[in-house]
């Protein structure tokens, strides 16, 4: 009977290794007194997938020396994710399939459940103060980024019918958007040929008027020469 016991323990433990051992989650450890093996099982809702699993805790087993027939102790400890009440519900649910399992080799069906379970309660941790105030912020920047993003399109839509309006209506060559500078250079340039302009105007305006004054300066003078002339015999005559 002893030699059979030690068999299932055995082949039950080569099954468990087989099944956990290539994520890790298997340990062989020292049995204590009065027991003929012992092992551990690192248990999460979703195997190989450690950061999606939440919720996470270990099962450890004690195989009596007359397993299957004398139940394995079997203790539950919660490392991550799981909440007393929900440690003291899980304890409830294993104690009661071993009670309903007693007399053959349960300890798989046992871990299976206890996965079932995780399953069920593997939700992300709430956030600290800190983690919330950082996806805050971080969603505001996004918001803020789109409404810049919305309103340079709508500025850029806006230029853009601008010129297809003034190409509509004048033949004028309109310059692209990115040549604003020249732009207002050619403005400017436009501006002192038109200055440069009026001030010859000015200038051709003056001289005229300097050339008509001398014009009629001119007559006058030389019509008082010639009377001279012709009172001086006269006088002469006078004399003698």
């Amino acid at each position: 009977m002893d030699s059979m016991s030690g068999e299932a323990a055995e082949e039950e433990q080569v099954v468990l290794q087989a099944a956990y051992e290539p994520t890790e989650d298997f340990e062989l450890i020292d049995p204590p007194a009065g027991f003929a093996r012992a092992c551990r099982l690192t248990i999460v809702p979703i195997p190989g997938d450690l950061a999606n699993s939440y919720a996470c805790v270990h099962l450890t087993v004690h195989f009596r020396r007359q397993y299957p027939l004398e139940s394995p102790v079997i203790l539950l400890d919660a490392v991550r994710g799981v909440s007393d009440a929900q440690m003291k519900e899980l304890r409830e649910l294993v104690d009661q399939q071993v009670t309903e399992l007693g007399g053959s080799v349960l300890v798989f069906q046992v871990a299976q459940m206890v996965q079932e379970f995780l399953a069920k309660h593997n939700h992300p941790p709430p956030k600290s103060l800190h983690e919330e105030m950082e996806e805050r912020r971080k969603k505001m920047e996004a918001q803020e980024r789109e409404r810049r993003e919305r309103e340079e399109e709508a500025a850029e839509e806006e230029d853009d019918a601008e010129e297809d309006e003034g190409d509509s209506a004048s033949p004028v060559l309109s310059l692209p958007k990115d040549e604003g500078e020249k732009k207002r250079k050619i403005a400017e340039g436009m501006k002192r040929v038109e200055e440069l302009r009026s001030t010859t105007v000015e200038v051709a305006r003056k001289h005229k008027e300097l050339a008509q004054q001398t014009i009629i300066t001119v007559p006058l003078h030389t019509r008082s020469s010639s009377r001279s002339r012709r009172h001086a015999p006269a006088v002469l005559e006078e004399e003698e």
